[in-house]
């Protein structure tokens, strides 16, 4: 059996219709589609927190040195278990002194794996109870005890020596003690443990030892064949954990000794542990005599070593003697741990007694590098990369250095986190850099049941839209049905409404029924209003057709805003109640949340469909369609449902009665349109949002003016590239189908003037808020001022259309009133408003793009307080004498290319792009295929870790 599509290729001229089996008709299509399904980005990127910006620390040298793939690689693969398929573990030991004992530079650390890592630090790892010995410790777990304990740090003269891997110890005689331990992490989710090492000395044995925990009924205790640890396995998982030390020997000068605690759990993941001992040497460790075995228990795949700071703070510092012990510690170390990597840390600038500046660090600094050449270790340049010699000074008068020129504040160590967890996530993407992009396809392993699953049922995680591939695997299915219904209008308008109705549940959930409300109120309104015959009675219905579609957007988009607004202005406690919440629990077991009210995806565009729809009847511009499913298709037609072009009643319900017809040129159109709509939306709008605008607008304070100017401009283009993507790709596929839909952009960036600009942004919207809104209002028909305030309210109402916020009625009223004045100044100056001179349209030009960029500004700003601090930030601290450093640093280049891209790309001539269809048009459109294929690979490149959703879709 064979079926036919008709195609209409374009020759001298003339269409002739032409009949080709379906495999035929569709090839092309189908050439597209699966090579946009093809491609999948397995894994997350390990990308790098946002790090402060300062003129003197050289974030150009903040990398880790690696000799060969041999130096980390071993860590790295463990990684990338973790972050590709959620299994197994990698461990982190970070050794130090006062540096890391304090816990500011370690617990920022520790929170950038912990957000940069897909599956987070699962793991609390090797811990000492700091407090137990009376001295400081990190914050981000607790400690509490009881009874007499005396603490012992291996950077002391005393001769004891039963330290262990932490270089501390605390040791108590009393008969009783308690210890609890428990998770007191402010900064990220807490940690659980399902088993507990606790590492001791006991020589006489004297002591034994129970635990217990919160929510856990029993406790298997085993001990270590060398006597130094006991394990407990908790038959559950907890957050806090209770120990008594109970002593069972007479000997009154019988001791415990307690050397650390690891704290263990069957979770895949990473554990990042820091043991740092105040006022440390490396000799230090070298002292502790369970260090070797304990660091095998352990067993680390990463160690860090942070040493070298007190050694040249000696006065009598020998370099022959440094480097003999550091030798000797990481040979130690390789013998402990064999299969761990290494990185070994510079140490920072700093001065003696606040007076000298300590030359011997760069003497350490060159030791370092010496011997992480010798033994195959990564090292860290935390002295070059902090400014080099002399760069203490510029951290203390910046505000992130202590008095003693020594130690940083809070502040300089979260930046020193910063930097270090930069330069391994740097180092890790690179590793990693050829393996993040596979064939979707051709792994083994596909979970086939998942993805059926996926393309049937609805995630809100993970809505179906263009850019997901899932989408594409739906259209290639849903067209080769499409050949057996095309041929017949009704049934044509059934499956296009079902179809649609499919595809919004995937994008919003189980709000297709608002949907199928909208659909049954307007069809059964307008029938109403063609049927009467008084004109009183139609424009009853007319009202009640705006009053039911726009109460229903009331409803759900402003009710939270505005009684929000009430409570603040009469200082009530009003909760917005969601009524269809409570309809839906009558008919279900109640697990509807009444107090929640989610916008449902796409209302503010099909509402106004729905109410052209109810006003060109009014008008009798169109008759009402001839069925439900008629109606409903028009209503729901998914390319366009859920983030526009707003589509007018009077422009697409006449195509539904006429017959499917796709030419060569058609197809030419609609294969560019939507490749060039994926590479808008994937290689530039979310490569620039994800890489640099997001992180500009979420901590303002933490770049330069300079920076947040581009932040700006990149916003600017970002917007544009990801709201034109969906419009285009929109547009292609109702081509596909034998639909067209209106253009929606017309390279708005190009206006000389705000009144161009909107005759060029979003034209189905501002079109149907002059048609719909401004006209309505009187328009210009009653005078200047009328005019000037009709603009400002369609404006202001266009804002709020955006959103629930007074950043967007701001934002609209901007514009409002950059009409008027528009407006005022042709009136009055008509010769400077239409003059050709180059100059006065460039300037005319310049001051429309930048007051467009200054608005978009109120438009992405999360909230006020941002708004303040980014115009703050350009206004005050531009930081003019380092733009030029900016413009070549390595991580902004890629972007600043993208986004001048962006722009360039976006002043391409409307010929130009008419030539490229026309070439392929007739005899080379199969090649759109092959075009399609080299730009879906190139696009996935570019592809960020996770789906980015349109913009638009909030709207």
């Amino acid at each position: 059996m064979r079926f036919n599509i008709p195609l209409d290729p374009l020759s001298k001229g003339e269409n002739k219709t032409r009949k080709y089996p379906l495999l035929r008709g569709v090839r092309g299509v189908f050439s597209l589609i699966v090579f946009i399904i093809g491609f999948n980005v397995q894994a997350q990127l390990f990308e790098q927190d946002s790090i402060p910006q300062y003129d003197f620390i050289r974030y150009d040298l903040n990398r880790l040195s690696v000799k060969d793939s041999s130096t980390l690689g071993p860590f790295f693969e463990k990684l990338w278990v973790i972050e590709s398929k959620d299994s197994t573990k990698a461990r982190i030991l970070h050794i130090g002194d006062s540096h890391i004992q304090a816990g500011y530079f370690s617990g920022k650390v520790r929170e950038c794996l912990h957000n940069g890592l897909g599956c987070g630090t699962r793991e609390r790892g090797f811990v000492f109870p700091y407090g137990l010995a009376h001295t400081n410790g990190p914050i981000n777990y607790g400690a509490k005890y009881t009874g007499d304990w005396k603490g012992f740090k291996s950077s002391s003269n005393i001769t004891h020596s039963d330290w262990g891997l932490t270089g501390i110890s605390a040791s108590t005689k009393d008969d009783s003690t308690t210890l609890k331990i428990y998770s007191n992490n402010h900064t990220f989710e807490s940690y659980r443990f399902s088993k507990v090492r606790l590492f001791y000395r006991d020589t006489a044995d004297a002591f034994k030892v129970s635990l217990t925990a919160d929510g856990i009924d029993s406790v298997a205790i085993t001990m270590d064949d060398f006597g130094c640890y006991k394990t407990f396995d908790l038959q559950g998982i907890s957050d806090t954990l209770y120990f008594t030390f109970t002593k069972d020997s007479l000997d009154l000068e019988s001791g415990f000794i307690l050397q650390g605690i690891d704290l263990l759990s069957d979770f895949p993941g990473l554990s990042y542990s820091e043991v740092g001992v105040n006022g440390a040497k490396v000799k230090s460790f070298l002292r502790c005599q369970d260090f070797n075995a304990q660091l095998s228990t352990v067993n680390p795949d990463l160690i860090v070593v942070s040493l070298g700071t007190n050694d040249a703070y000696n006065i009598n510092f020998d370099d022959s003697v440094f480097y003999y012990y550091y030798d000797s510690l990481i040979q130690i170390v390789k013998a402990s741990a064999p299969e761990a990597s290494i990185i070994l840390t510079t140490p920072g600038d700093a001065k003696r007694y606040r007076k000298t500046l300590m030359k011997e660090n760069i003497v350490i600094r060159n030791a370092i590098l010496k011997l992480a050449k010798q033994h195959n270790a990564s090292v860290w340049d935390f002295f070059n990369i902090m400014g080099g010699y002399g760069s203490i000074n510029k951290w203390y008068e910046a505000k992130l250095c202590s008095a003693d020129r020594l130690h940083f504040n809070e502040k300089g160590y979260h930046l020193q986190g910063d930097l270090f967890y930069a330069a391994i996530a740097n180092a890790y993407n690179d590793y990693t850099a050829e393996r993040r992009v596979k064939p979707l396809i051709i792994k083994e392993g596909v979970d086939y049941d998942k993805l059926i699953s996926g393309i049937f049922t609805h995630d809100p995680k993970e809505p179906m839209f263009f850019s997901h591939y899932l989408f594409w695997i739906f259209f290639s299915v849903f067209f080769l049905i499409y050949a057996f219904v095309y041929k017949n209008l009704k049934a044509r308008s059934v499956y296009l409404f079902a179809i649609s109705l499919f595809f919004y549940y995937k994008a919003g959930g189980f709000y297709f029924s608002l949907l199928i409300l909208s659909t049954l109120i307007d069809y059964f309104i307008g029938n109403r209003i063609f049927n009467s015959s008084e004109q009183g009675t139609k424009k009853g219905w007319l009202t009640l057709s705006v009053i039911l579609n726009l109460g229903l957007l009331f409803f759900f988009k402003y009710t939270g805003f505005f009684v929000d607004s009430l409570n603040q202005v009469l200082g009530t406690d009003f909760k917005a109640y969601n009524v269809f919440a409570g309809l839906g629990n009558l008919f279900s077991s109640g697990n509807f949340d009444v107090t929640a009210i989610i916008l449902p995806v796409g209302i503010s565009f099909y509402t106004f469909q729905t109410i052209s729809y109810s006003v060109d009847i009014y008008r009798e511009k169109i008759q009402p369609v001839k069925s439900i499913f008629d109606f409903g298709f028009y209503v729901s037609f998914f390319p366009q449902l859920v983030a526009g072009p707003i589509v007018r009643a009077n422009e697409f319900i006449p195509q539904i009665y006429k017959e499917y017809k796709l030419t060569y040129q058609d197809f030419s159109r609609a294969s560019i349109l939507i490749i060039g709509g994926l590479f808008k939306k994937m290689v530039i709008s979310d490569y620039i949002s994800t890489n640099f605008v997001d992180r500009v607008f979420e901590s303002p304070l933490k770049y330069s003016g300079f920076e947040n100017l581009m932040g700006a401009y990149g916003y600017t283009i970002q917007i544009y590239c990801d709201f034109s993507a969906y419009s285009d790709i929109a547009i292609g596929l109702a081509l596909l189908l034998g639909f067209s839909l209106p253009l929606n952009f017309n390279k708005p960036y190009l206006s000389t003037n705000i009144t161009d600009f909107w005759r060029r942004w979003h034209i189905s919207l501002s079109s149907w808020l002059r048609d719909y809104l401004y006209i309505p209002l009187g328009g210009n028909r009653k005078g200047k001022i009328r005019t000037y305030i009709n603009l400002f309210i369609t404006m202001l109402l266009g804002g709020l259309w955006h959103g629930a916020a007074l950043k967007f009625v701001i934002w609209g009223g901007l514009h409002g009133v950059a009409l008027a004045v528009h407006k005022g100044v042709t009136a009055r100056l008509p010769k400077i408003s239409d003059s050709k001179n180059l100059i006065l349209k460039f300037l005319s030009w310049a001051l429309t793009f930048h007051f467009v960029v200054f608005c978009w500004v109120f438009f992405r700003a999360p909230n006020w307080e941002s708004i303040n601090q980014f115009f703050g930030q350009i206004i005050y601290k531009f930081d003019w004498l380092h733009i030029k450093n900016y413009l070549s640093a390595p991580e902004y280049v890629t972007i600043f290319t993208v986004i001048l891209f962006g722009y360039i790309s976006h002043m391409i001539p409307d010929k130009f792009e008419l030539k490229v269809q026309q070439i392929f048009s007739n005899k080379w459109w199969p090649s759109v295929g092959v075009i399609g294929i080299l730009t879906i690979i190139f696009i996935y490149q570019f592809k960020s870790s996770e789906i980015q959703p349109f913009i638009y879709f909030q709207f």
